[in-house]
């Protein structure tokens, strides 16, 4: 108790935490002939009444299971830190936080929370999205040379669609939107429907050459008539 009480005033001192609720800290009124009384929940200091107010405890249903494991084994420790944190403050706080806990050597210790859960989810989509572009590139290569027979009809389309999404995330780079879980399925969506676009442009493209239709011309044409394809595509 002694350790978790010293890693409460730990975490009271990190930048943008506002509140830690311990059980090694919580007070309750206690009536006496003078009035109310603020006295401590646990009397960490005092080890001869360790078992008394164990007792006392787990008398009260709505501090077992949250403050207090069931099995008296484990307690659990709230931190309350500022509303709305952006991303390098939560990656911030959530780095501070797991250093503070290695510190102190608990037997098992487990982190939850909004600033902990984006640092790693945001890590997993990263890895995944990384992935999943890889292995995409590799199968429409595959799919691209067997409809078009050309190395043109290949990297005409990847390059357009890696551009386009390199172009977008540099774009929000600049304008200052930091990447979150909703920004890290964007890469995915932009290569879905750039390339159906794409594709679909080139395949008129080939079918109108082959018709011998001038190539200026067609394009012109293309792009008048795939307006509303590409649009339903979307």
């Amino acid at each position: 108790m002694l350790r978790a009480d010293s890693l409460t005033e730990e975490l009271k001192k990190l930048p943008n935490v506002e509140e830690v609720i311990s059980p090694t800290q919580i007070k309750e009124p206690i009536k006496t002939a003078f009035g109310f009384i603020q006295a401590p929940l646990m009397r960490i200091d005092n080890p001869e009444v360790y078992s008394y107010d164990s007792l006392k405890i787990f008398e009260r249903p709505e501090l077992v299971g949250s403050l207090f494991s069931k099995n008296g084994k484990a307690i659990m420790l709230q931190v309350i830190h500022t509303k709305f944190l952006s991303k390098q403050l939560c990656d911030s706080l959530s780095h501070d936080v797991t250093d503070l806990i290695a510190e102190y050597s608990f037997n098992e210790s487990h982190a939850v929370g909004r600033a902990i859960g984006q640092v790693y989810y945001i890590g997993l989509m990263q890895r995944e999205t990384i992935t999943f572009v890889v292995l995409s590139v590799i199968l429409i290569i595959v799919f691209l040379f067997i409809a078009f027979r050309s190395w043109w009809g290949i990297w005409v389309p990847i390059t357009v669609v890696l551009l386009a999404i390199v172009w977008v995330l540099g774009l929000m780079q600049v304008t200052g939107k930091e990447i979150d879980l909703m920004v890290m399925i964007l890469p995915t969506i932009l290569f879905v429907v750039g390339m159906s676009d794409v594709v679909h442009i080139l395949s008129k493209y080939f079918d109108e050459l082959r018709l011998g239709t001038e190539k200026y011309l067609h394009l012109k044409l293309l792009l008048r008539k795939s307006d509303l394809q590409l649009f339903l595509l979307r």
